[in-house]
């Protein structure tokens, strides 16, 4: 069964005609309404212009009129069409819709349109009014959600009654996409997954909830994954390349770690074109403090500021925290001394509240008392599914400089909420929230914006309000 398309990524824009080549009216108030159509359904949401069919509808009379006003309505409304021949494209198609809107006006200007100055009801003015034309942008409508898609940043160009308010100005609209395009952002999380083993990513509901989380992140380092089989990562790596766009994505496991019969894995998995393995190793624990000694990895990032990073997982057990979260400082001695680099991420299941370690236990730890480490999952954070428990159990902790200056946020995911689950239905993907870190990463090749440049940006937004452009 076809996975349902994801959405968090944004779609390819694509300009409206020019004006000669456009077919222009005989009026400068209509606009030409631009559908196009997607035909791939591995992947709808991300229009190519090979993969597309372009019509162009002049508002007028006839079936192209009504056409023009049931794309103004549907745009309104938010609500999917139920005939998309009611676009004009002259097919029946079931997946997205990319609609561009209000082309820049041909030039020289031409005179009004006729159509728009008849009486209300006649076609051209409702309740007295010009029509409302609608704001050039670009909106998703899907066969799986009734959602309309507009570029992030951009407040909504509707007014208080639900009307259209004045277009957004081309130019300023495009400073908008270049302010958006010059940076990034890069997400590392830690997930708890509780017993990882392939029966349980054979199940189609868990396996569908893990890749819709793992899907949100750059690196994502798995813990209590027990499975011996070797086949429940490929398999979760398969369906996770397969739900969209934002792979490929690749793994590296330790081996399987721990006293005794119960062994775990530590497994990262990353966006392979946009970050790679650039060194690992298993800690040396000669002294036997951890039940799962970490399994450390250097990977390369997408900054100029930070070209590298070391991330150090961890998964306590409950009857050791104190002891193994005092050896971790020990481990952050070794990564920054091996790669020479202070700039290290330590997280993980630290077991790290409530009856596992108390408040000042908590305190005493090297990784409190020593300078330089930034806790970015703060205490009193809930890390649990279960509504009966309030632990942040699970923890990102940061040193260094550079590291520190690139966070932009950092949280607990609680998956359940955002994937409308039952409490029930979490708790079999896992008793854990995933938590995450956000950092700001420059685009390669990338050059920063000048102060010059957010000014102009700024004043070309507001010059409408302020009437310096008519």
């Amino acid at each position: 069964m076809p996975r349902r398309p994801h959405y968090n990524h944004p779609v390819q824009f694509f300009s409206p005609p020019s004006a000669s080549t456009a077919v222009a009216s005989s009026c400068a108030d209509c606009r030409s309404l631009w559908v196009f159509r997607t035909l791939r359904s591995a992947q709808p949401h991300r229009a190519r212009p090979e993969d597309l069919e372009r019509r162009l509808l002049r508002p007028g009379t006839g079936a192209e009129r009504r056409a023009w006003e049931s794309a103004e309505q549907s745009l309104r409304s938010g609500a999917r069409s139920s005939s998309p021949r009611a676009l004009g494209t002259g097919k029946t198609l079931t997946h997205s819709s990319v609609i561009c809107s209000n082309p820049p006006p041909p030039s020289p200007p031409l005179s009004p349109c006729p159509t728009r100055a008849g009486k209300a009801g006649s076609g051209g003015k409702v309740g007295g009014q010009a029509d409302p034309v609608i704001p050039w942008g670009v909106a998703i409508r899907s066969q799986h959600r009734k959602v309309v898609w507009r570029r992030p940043g951009l407040r909504s160009n509707l007014d208080s009654s639900g009307g259209f308010q004045k277009p957004i100005h081309g130019h300023a609209l495009l400073l908008l996409l270049l302010l958006a395009g010059g940076a990034e952002t890069f997400h590392i999380c830690a997930f708890n997954t509780q017993r990882l083993t392939l029966n349980k990513v054979a199940r189609e509901p868990v396996l569908d909830t893990l890749v819709r989380i793992l899907a949100r992140c750059d690196i994502t380092v798995l813990q209590e994954v027990v499975d011996s089989t070797g086949s429940a990562i490929p398999l979760l790596l398969r369906e996770l390349n397969r739900f969209d766009d934002s792979g490929p994505y690749s793994f590296l496991s330790s081996l399987l770690l721990g006293r005794g019969t119960y062994k775990e894995k530590y497994v990262y998995i990353y966006r392979s074109h946009k970050t790679q393995v650039l060194d690992s190793y298993v800690y040396d624990d000669q002294d036997d403090l951890f039940a799962r000694e970490p399994f450390v990895c250097r990977f390369s990032l997408p900054s100029k500021v930070l070209p590298s990073l070391a991330l150090v997982p961890l998964h306590t057990t409950p009857k050791a925290v104190e002891m193994e979260l005092n050896a971790l400082y020990h481990v952050f001695l070794d990564a920054s001394q091996r790669w020479q680099s202070e700039d290290v991420i330590l997280l993980g299941d630290f077991n790290a509240d409530c009856a596992s370690l108390t408040k000042k236990h908590l305190d005493d730890l090297v990784l409190r008392t020593q300078a330089g480490f930034h806790w970015a999952i703060p205490d009193g954070v809930d890390t649990t599914v279960r509504a009966s428990t309030h632990c942040a159990y699970d923890r990102i902790v940061l040193h260094g400089e550079h590291l520190q200056s690139l966070l932009r946020g950092a949280a607990a995911f609680n998956f359940p909420r955002s994937f409308g689950l039952t409490e029930e239905e979490a708790l079999n993907i896992s008793d854990h929230y995933p938590v995450e870190v956000e950092l700001s990463c420059a685009v390669h090749g990338a050059q920063p914006l000048s102060l010059a440049t957010l000014l102009l940006s700024l004043l070309l937004l507001l010059s409408p309000q302020l009437g310096l452009v008519s």
